[in-house]
């Protein structure tokens, strides 16, 4: 009974997180969206940064 108790409370906790995080998701995919193409942008370029290291390491 006492493990059934203290299940139930992590759940409610894990309640109360999603209930804050979908509270606020509207408010972070405005952030997202403002610094997506700036972020794609960084990651792409690293991306292909090490893309092409690579194929040239495995072209030696």
């Amino acid at each position: 009974m006492k493990k059934l108790k203290s299940c139930n409370v992590q759940r409610k906790q894990i309640v109360k997180i999603f209930v804050f995080f979908s509270g606020r998701a509207k408010y972070v995919k405005k952030i997202v969206l403002k610094y997506k193409n700036l972020l794609a942008g960084y990651v792409n370029s690293r991306l292909s940064d090490t893309l092409i290291a690579e194929l040239e390491l495995r072209m030696l």
